[in-house]
């Protein structure tokens, strides 16, 4: 679950806990607190404002959306490749 919890940041940190849980399944409890112990481990260690004058096509942020700023433990299975 914390996998897509960190997707759906990546894709637009602005998004809100009524949408994670939509998309998620979780109540709004679990998910405050999957994401508060993400920010307590240092997954996620901020959010930053984007500044796109043109969103990539690849992209599915909007221009100017933050994004979360997402660092993955050494080791951990999610680490991209």
């Amino acid at each position: 679950m914390r996998q897509k919890i960190l997707s759906l940041l990546k894709e637009n940190a602005r998004i809100s806990l009524a949408d994670i849980c939509k998309r998620t399944g979780l109540t709004e409890s679990e998910a405050a607190a999957e994401i508060k112990a993400l920010e307590k481990s240092g997954v996620i260690r901020g959010y930053t404002a984007g500044n796109r004058s043109r969103p990539s096509s690849k992209s599915k942020s909007r221009p100017g959306a933050r994004a979360a700023s997402i660092r993955w433990p050494a080791g951990s299975p999610n680490t991209p490749k």
